[in-house]
């Protein structure tokens, strides 16, 4: 029974390892042509890298600030690791390719794919993140550029913070500690790399990155550059950009004036920075402004009082909590209890400090969903306000309605009541600020025949009801054109249940997206509606695409790295008004993913969405998939059709009620279209009989399948692209090359 039991117990297994197998076989079938596509890539982005490369020693021959030859350095070692692993791509490539040709081949190519499967997803994976730190390159790049065109300052500062912007967005790098093994944690767009060294490479790029904008920055400004001609080879470059150190040397002696003087300055770079949103980076010059102003009370040269101090130490909070990092949220917090301690014990106290400190640490409390103890924070500051003479009511109502917040997220009736009647007894009739859209909301609501439609006995809205003709009043918001946004907010909040279906199976979101309602989109997305939910078609909102514009909100809305505030309190609200205390949310870099859609999910018919807009012949919908969603354009559709064949057979709808005017018009989309997935890499190999159903186009679209781009996409194509790339003027081709890339390796795989 025992050797029984064993051999059944491998049947499953067994079974499971034989579909592997014959999976692999059956991607042999097509492995010839997915295989030179991917060289044919490969080659593409060998040629980027090339002219990457030319333009940073291009670079490298003027006269560079110190940062900008670090980033070089950087840049050249990612070009460098990204070379040897396109390498090794190309060379597990050769090595399939060369087996002999029959099934004996297929079954040998089926072997050696299965047994290189890891070394070539590790090279794609790799690759994916080079590709896109190279990217990001692109916009650094041009950062010292700025400082030669002699742009304006307010120019300068707004190209400074759109590459933070992107840096604290897409690379994420903990504050690791030095004396450990390892990095640390490194991400790219929400991805963890696990390969120590290239983490470390990463690091360093970004630490590089950093500095490069802060010194494009300060040089920027008239009153705090260090003064230089900028001008190709009229400096050696040693300079510049090196520095030679002795042995045992030691810093040059303690100066109370010139100190006196470099701590003005550091205050002053501080703020620019803070301007320039390079938070980490004006938090540690604040510190180092802290370390001179104590070395100079020790010195006799100027008293560091206790005010001083704590004024200091509260703009280093302000900091850490911009930065949006944990380690910074951290530090903030542990710096606003001790501030809040020093306060409490001074005798008088003072008011005005105390409570906005108390604010300020309920707020950070609140944030991290530590609600019980934001409360507490948030009850004393508005004692604290209540006391001061004169009162400042617009500060007492600022920490009365966080306040009011925090209870209702926590469900607590008795004190969400009881607050309101304390601060009414005090300053006298107070109105909370949602309850005019409120009563706007209500109004309109009975008004459309949902008089079921209230506040509750928390003064909240209740929403979740239906007409007469059993219509939920979400969908009916929607449906109103005419709504303002505000009142429109107000009920996808206070919503219970954002997916609900009305009886075609679609969500108030598949409503928003079909009616082209881009703020409705917006706002049901930025309080959780699911994006993934799919009608009784199989189809997801992409499907119900019809403008760019909206297509554009859901890609930004499901691109966030981290969910809004927004989001997480609308969930915490529908899911619970009961719980007395909420402990803290999981690490919201958990939720981390560039899209929360799977774009290429397939329909119950087979189709994704790009193939459903490229047979629509919708040309906005298409380039939005295309570009900013990274859509496959060979996942195929029934009879085995692919995007660019949909495409090709697409038909104008003259039965209702189509012109001359309108069918020239969609001839036009339909070549565009072609155009676009050509360019993206789609096989232009198709039936003839495909290619005649074009009718009066396929002349012209014959052309551009026959036309010199090259196979799947030319190196000159992507080349052209790179070029442009380099001079700031196309980013999107360095991810769409990885993308194919690491998507025809999975085919090949």
């Amino acid at each position: 029974m025992e050797a029984a039991a064993a051999v059944i117990g491998l049947i499953h297994p067994t079974c499971k390892a034989a579909l592997k197998i014959h999976e692999i076989i059956k991607s042999v079938k097509h492995s010839q042509s997915n295989l030179s596509r991917l060289q044919t890539r490969i080659e593409a982005l060998s040629s980027c890298l090339t002219l990457l490369g030319d333009e940073c020693k291009e670079r490298r021959r003027a006269h560079l600030l110190k940062s900008e030859d670090e980033h070089f350095t950087c840049i050249r070692n990612i070009i460098e690791n990204c070379r040897t692993s396109l390498e090794t791509l190309a060379d597990r490539l050769n090595k399939i390719e060369s087996k002999p040709s029959g099934f004996s081949r297929n079954l040998r190519m089926a072997w050696d794919l299965a047994f290189s499967r890891d070394d070539v997803q590790q090279a794609s994976e790799e690759i994916s993140h080079y590709t896109s730190v190279l990217n990001l390159s692109l916009s650094t790049l041009s950062l010292a550029q700025t400082l030669e065109a002699k742009q304006p300052h307010t120019e300068i500062i707004g190209r400074v913070q759109y590459v933070a912007r992107r840096l604290r967005v897409e690379v994420e790098v903990s504050q690791c500690d030095t004396s450990l093994p390892g990095p640390g944690y490194v991400a790219i767009g929400g991805q963890e790399i696990n390969n120590p060294i290239f983490a470390r490479t990463i690091q360093q790029w970004n630490r590089s990155a950093v500095s490069l904008a802060e010194e494009v920055l300060l040089e920027g400004n008239q009153d705090l550059r260090i003064s230089r001609p900028r001008v190709h080879g009229s400096i050696p470059r040693g300079s510049i950009s090196g520095e030679r150190s002795e042995p045992q040397e030691q810093e040059p002696s303690f100066n109370p004036q010139l100190q006196l003087y470099k701590y003005k300055r550091t205050v002053e770079i501080v703020e620019l920075l803070r301007v320039g949103e390079l938070f980490e980076n004006a938090t540690q010059h604040l510190q180092d402004a802290v370390s001179i102003r104590k070395l100079l009370a020790e010195a006799g040269k100027k008293e560091f009082n206790e005010l001083e101090q704590q004024d200091l130490d509260e703009q280093l909070a302000d900091l850490n909590i911009m930065c949006e990092t944990e380690v910074g949220t951290a530090k903030a917090r542990r710096i606003l209890e001790a501030l809040n301690h020093q306060c409490d014990m001074q005798q008088p106290i003072d008011l005005g400090r105390s409570s906005r400190l108390h604010h300020k640490l309920g707020k950070l409390l609140f944030d991290g969903r530590y609600l019980l103890g934001a409360c507490g924070h948030l009850q004393t500051a508005i004692e604290l306000r209540l006391q001061e003479d004169p009162r400042d009511r617009e500060r007492i109502m600022e920490t009365y309605e966080l306040l009011r917040h925090v209870q209702g997220l926590r469900g607590s009736h008795a004190e969400f009541l009881a607050t309101k009647d304390w601060v009414e007894e005090e300053i006298g009739p107070v109105e909370d600020s949602p309850h005019n859209e409120f009563d706007a909301a209500l109004f309109w609501a009975h008004k459309k025949g949902f008089h079921e439609a209230a506040l509750d006995d928390m003064n909240l809205p209740k929403f979740d009801v239906c007409d007469s003709q059993k219509r939920p009043l979400l969908f009916a918001a929607i449906a109103d054109g005419d709504m303002e946004v505000g009142v429109l907010e107000q009920i996808i909040q206070y919503y219970q249940n954002l997916e609900l279906t009305d009886s075609n199976g679609e969500t108030p979101l598949m409503a928003a997206v079909t009616a082209g309602h881009v703020s409705a989109v917006r706002l049901l997305l930025e309080s959780g509606a699911d994006s993934d939910f799919k009608d009784k078609h199989g189809r997801h909102i992409l499907y119900k695409c019809q403008t760019e514009e909206v297509a554009e909100e859901i890609f930004t809305a499901t691109s966030n790295r981290r969910l809004s505030v927004t989001a997480e309190a609308s969930r915490l609200r529908r899911a619970s008004t009961a719980r007395l205390d909420i402990s803290p949310v999981q690490s919201r870099a958990s939720d981390t993913s560039l899209s929360s859609i799977d774009i290429n999910s397939r329909d119950f018919y087979g189709k994704t969405a790009l193939y459903h807009a490229c047979e629509k012949g919708n040309k906005d919908v298409v380039s939005v998939l295309l570009q900013s969603f990274k859509a496959d354009t060979e996942i195929c559709g029934p009879r085995k059709c692919t995007p660019l064949m949909a495409a090709i057979q697409a038909q104008s709808n003259v039965r209702n009620g189509g012109t001359p005017g309108s069918q020239a018009a969609f001839i036009k989309k339909k070549v565009d279209i072609i155009r676009m997935l050509v360019a993206h890499g789609a096989d232009r190999k198709v039936p003839s009989s495909t290619l005649r159903s074009a009718g009066v186009a396929h002349v012209e679209i014959k052309k551009i399948l026959e036309s010199k781009v090259g196979p799947q996409g030319s190196t000159n194509t992507l080349s052209s692209i790179a070029a442009s790339a380099s001079s700031g003027v196309v980013e999107e081709g360095w991810q769409m090359v990885a993308r194919n890339d690491a998507r025809h390796t999975g085919l090949a795989a």
